[in-house]
């Protein structure tokens, strides 16, 4: 294609956010040359991304290996693109490995991904029956957990560029409640489709004990989760707290087969999500929350929960329990034991030394900290996340025997309730949400840059204003860091 293909001035350029303004304004042009746009045009596109000139780079690669994948899309398509690449280099080279949903994604309606759309999704990508009750993988093994993990991948793609644009059009605050809920229920629909693939797994094996379809039929598994999945406030990359339950579906069934049968099922379901392969893993799930830790069981009946929280558990464990929920697996078995757990949930702050167990938990979680890292932690820093949710949820814990309003597993449902009640004044709890939200977009962006866990605010100038970019929190580096700050 022929057509003046430079954009008017580098002042241009300039505004648009590029730091290396004559490289920026040659590979337009050259990528104008390639694509249906002017250079005018992407550089429209590539202005909204959080790093103009890695977007631009990362793009090139992509349209050089798969110019399919860039051929005849549209201006609002460029800018979708833009913002995900700027935003996620990760993401950028994971759609290099994995050209082939990139173009359904860009030409998408810019909805968030659903709870059954996500478990349909996962389900059908490792070749199980989304419609059975007891959903079996044809892809097995390590097969089964790539399938999973790429078509996982594409779906949170979906999720974050939706959060992305909404920053773009309105706050990105707005919509932090309903994008955490949906990377819950993405994380819902992974532990499902890895139950999937271990009950295939589990099948398929030659050596060990053998297993039937009808076996597995004849045992109740349940996966519960905890902590921010269990609450509904996922973040993009986080380890996943679960627990496992088992037991016979007859209640005259062989408890200690149910158990092994249990075990593996559990097994071979954290290494499809985990285990190390070609396809990285999504995230660490965490069974160690669980009755005596490492130490216990990794899976265990109603009947056994129930009596270690009755005789044993300590104050903590409680604490950990407010978050708890039926994710995957047999749900009405995981929301039994969600319900007879409650009353010993809200009858824990009479325990003696409540407050104090309380507070000696949050001292804990601190004590490891790199103290040169300790002022750039939103997380575990002071006044950040952790600060906010131990408070609410000591608050929680404390009035909510007697107040059943403030039964809520979220910090921000939690929170409100707690205004409403008169608990707290409604200018600090304003101020303590719009606090809270804020950080964990800006923990969310940090997470998306390259797919890891992280709650590290950067400390270089230039990685900072890639974050007020991606954030829309702020217009420039100094200014974020005083939003952040305050």
């Amino acid at each position: 294609m022929s057509r003046d293909t430079r954009p008017h001035s580098l002042s241009d350029v300039a505004r648009a956010g590029f730091r290396d303004l004559t490289l920026a304004r040659e590979s337009l042009g050259s990528l104008a040359d390639e694509v249906s746009l002017s250079a005018d045009q992407l550089l429209d596109a590539f202005a909204l991304a959080a790093d103009p000139d890695s977007a631009l780079a990362r793009v090139r690669e992509l349209a050089t290996v798969h110019p399919e994948c860039v051929a005849n899309l549209h201006a609002v398509q460029w800018r979708r693109l833009a913002l995900l690449c700027g935003s996620s280099p990760a993401f950028a080279s994971f759609f290099v490995r994995h050209p082939g949903p990139l173009r359904n994604l860009l030409q998408g309606d810019g909805s968030l991904v659903g709870e059954q759309e996500a478990r349909t999704a996962l389900l059908e990508a490792v070749d199980a029956d989304a419609r059975d009750t007891l959903p079996i993988a044809t892809l097995t093994g390590a097969a089964g957990a790539a399938a999973m993990r790429v078509r996982y991948r594409e779906l949170l793609a979906e999720v974050m560029l939706y959060a992305l644009s909404r920053g773009v059009f309105t706050h990105a605050e707005l919509a932090f409640d309903d994008v955490a809920r949906s990377l819950s229920f993405l994380a819902d629909a992974a532990l499902e489709a890895g139950l999937a693939v271990a009950r295939g797994t589990v099948l398929a094996e030659s050596a060990g004990v053998p297993v039937t379809r009808e076996e597995l039929a004849l045992v109740r598994f349940s996966v519960i989760t905890m902590g921010k999945c269990g609450a509904l406030e996922l973040n993009v990359v986080s380890d996943v707290d679960v627990m496992f339950l088992a037991e016979p579906a007859d209640a005259e069934g062989d408890l200690d087969r149910a158990q092994r049968l249990g075990t593996r099922l559990a097994t071979e379901l954290m290494r499809a999500i985990h285990e190390p392969a070609l396809e990285p893993p999504l995230w660490q799930v965490d069974p160690n929350l669980r009755p005596e830790g490492r130490n216990g069981a990794l899976v265990r009946s109603l009947t056994s929960m129930m009596t270690y929280y009755e005789r044993w558990a300590k104050t903590w464990e409680f604490q950990a329990l407010l978050k708890a929920r039926a994710a995957a697996g047999d749900l009405d078995l995981g929301a039994a034991f969600v319900a007879q757990t409650r009353p010993l949930v809200w009858a824990s702050s009479g325990r003696d030394d409540f407050v104090g167990s309380v507070q000696r938990m949050r001292e804990r979680v601190t004590e490891h900290l790199d103290s040169n890292d300790q002022e750039y932690e939103l997380k575990l820093g002071p006044g950040g996340l952790r600060d906010i949710e131990f408070s609410v949820q000591l608050l929680q814990l404390v009035h909510g025997l007697y107040d059943e309003s403030l039964h809520a597993a979220g910090t921000l449902p939690a929170l409100s309730a707690l205004v409403d009640g008169g608990y707290i004044a409604r200018a600090d709890g304003d101020r303590l949400a719009t606090h809270y939200r804020r950080l964990r977009v800006l923990e969310h962006r940090l997470q998306l840059r390259d797919l890891r866990r992280t709650a590290l605010m950067p400390r270089d100038g230039e990685q900072l204003r890639v974050l007020a970019r991606s954030s829309r929190l702020a217009p420039n580096a100094e200014a974020l860091v005083e939003l952040w700050r305050k």
